[in-house]
């Protein structure tokens, strides 16, 4: 057996072992970590997996690496009253799933966790808010006019549902009482 399928092979029974969330458990002799009863035969690479299971990574340097180029700009845009550049997908963002376009399932998030390191990410969710003062400014417009297509009126609504659920009585409340 070559040493790709010998990987792979020790990767599926791995798999099988666990539990999304949860460590292999053995009823007799159970160690306890972080709360959670663990084998007494686990390894510390299993202890080490079963913790960052529970502290999962989310790639949020996409949006960062989007909005150095666009967030000027859109800002600039929504300040203005209408959008006119493309870059909705990664200043507001919506739940992963929604759209079939690259960009949307390239940037779409992926759940509420996802989502809610986004709200609460020191220079996203404060650039988000700011995005959302903006478009405030013009409560007296259509939303149609000021986001330039039906389809983005459509992702800002998704969007601002779900930062309004992780974030309710925040900026994304105002957003949807003024327009929708």
């Amino acid at each position: 057996m070559n040493l790709l399928k010998l990987g792979v092979t020790f990767v599926k029974s791995l798999s099988a072992l666990f539990v999304p969330g949860k460590c292999p458990k053995r009823i007799d002799n159970e160690k306890n970590v972080a709360g959670e009863s663990l084998a007494s035969d686990s390894t510390p690479s299993d202890i080490i997996g079963y913790l960052k299971a529970q502290q999962p990574h989310y790639d949020l340097l996409r949006f960062l690496d989007a909005q150095e180029v666009a967030y000027t700009q859109a800002l600039s845009e929504l300040k203005g009253g209408r959008k006119q550049s493309h870059w909705i997908w990664y200043i507001f963002p919506q739940q992963k799933g929604l759209g079939h376009s690259y960009n949307s399932r390239y940037y779409g998030l992926d759940g509420e966790g996802e989502a809610r390191a986004y709200v609460e990410h020191e220079i996203l969710g404060d650039r988000l808010r700011e995005c959302c003062k903006a478009l405030l400014l013009h409560k007296d417009k259509d939303i149609k006019y000021i986001m330039g297509s039906g389809i983005d009126v459509l992702k800002l609504k998704t969007s601002m549902c779900l930062f309004n659920k992780l974030s309710p009585n925040d900026v994304f409340e105002e957003v949807l009482d003024a327009f929708f």
